[in-house]
């Protein structure tokens, strides 16, 4: 250890001091904040803390201090200030466990959002649930490769969503986002009595690229209950999606131009929420009998091959339906000589 000793100048309003160490090469490390003054406590009911897991220690990151309060188990934390107004400490596992199976500690908010959260062991099976029970998620015993503790968070939507669309249930967030999985967990989405029998309804994922993404369940209607397997924890909400998909022809007229030689006929085959992942979920007919086609899921496109258009003056069909059950028709006549 290196020990420091900083002059302190009665004048001076605040004794806070930056230490900024450097290694060889004038590289700088994290740099280290102390002040002779009292750290500032946390306010009941207004404390913001994150939590980061390393294997058996825990570290907190807060804008205050772990409070004092009898048999404080932070009494012999280090408390590691590392900006100016921010602290972490880095609580033992054990003292972590041991204040989440506690209820000597009140309704202080540090040790509220401590008791979210539960510790996941490879090889033992858990299951951890939201606050209402509607959603859970279940770690087999070949889930994880390393411990981590997870939680699932609710609070009700913060992103905007187009105004035809609804979300139908609070933001379920399942933490933490950082730990990769091994075979993965179980999710499973519980329908309240409300939305039993309503149409359009799905369960959807958060990607920053992307917003709200469909994912595919297996649906119980007797348990009015859906379940998947996922390989990393998300945030996940119900939205309805009453929509159907927009089927457009992309290059009819052009194609009817040439004569139909040598081209094929492209369809806009396009979904705004729910989206459509399989071709399985579109059917391609002419005259009434089933043609071969190809889709492209990335541009939202049909595509027909010269050689299954007849020539002479025919008739398209297409029905497309989403993954939230809407369904669409368009039919196209095309000439082809």
């Amino acid at each position: 250890y290196y020990h420091l000793t900083f002059p302190i100048s009665a004048r001076q309003e605040a004794n806070t001091f930056r230490i900024l160490p450097f290694y060889q090469d004038n590289v700088p490390t994290l740099p280290v904040f102390v002040t002779t003054d009292s750290l500032p406590a946390s306010p009941p009911g207004e404390e913001t803390l994150q939590f980061a897991f390393y294997g058996s220690t825990i570290g907190v990151k807060s804008r205050y201090t772990p409070p004092q309060f009898p048999d404080n188990p932070f009494a012999d934390v280090p408390i590691y200030r590392f900006n100016a107004d921010a602290y972490q400490a880095v609580i033992p596992a054990q003292i972590f466990d041991d204040i989440r199976h506690s209820n000597e500690f009140g309704e202080n908010p540090l040790l509220r959002q401590i008791q979210q959260w539960q510790r996941i062991i490879p090889g033992r099976a858990r299951t951890v649930s939201s606050p209402d029970g509607l959603v859970s998620v279940r770690f087999p015993v070949t889930a994880l490769y390393d411990t981590i503790y997870a939680r699932i968070r609710q609070y009700p939507p913060r992103f905007p969503i187009p105004p035809e669309y609804r979300y139908v249930s609070d933001i379920y967030d399942v933490q933490p986002f950082d730990q990769p999985l091994n075979y993965g967990a179980f999710l499973s989405v519980t329908f309240s009595d409300s939305l039993v029998g309503e149409k359009g309804i799905g369960v959807y994922y958060w990607d920053m690229k992307k917003g709200w993404l469909f994912l595919p369940m297996e649906h119980n209607p007797q348990q009015h209950r859906s379940v998947t397997r996922i390989t990393s924890l998300e945030k996940f909400v119900l939205i309805r999606d009453t929509i159907p998909p927009q089927i457009e022809a992309i290059n009819l007229a052009q194609f009817e131009r040439t004569g139909g030689r040598n081209t094929p006929l492209v369809f806009s085959v396009h979904d705004e929420m729910a989206g459509i992942y399989k071709e399985t979920q579109i059917l391609v007919t002419i005259d009434g009998e089933w043609s071969l086609f190809e889709y492209d899921p990335e541009e939202d496109r049909v595509i027909i091959a010269p050689r299954f258009l007849p020539a002479g003056q025919h008739e398209v069909r297409i029905t497309a339906r989403d993954n939230a059950g809407n369904k669409a028709t368009a039919v196209f006549p095309y000439i082809r000589k």
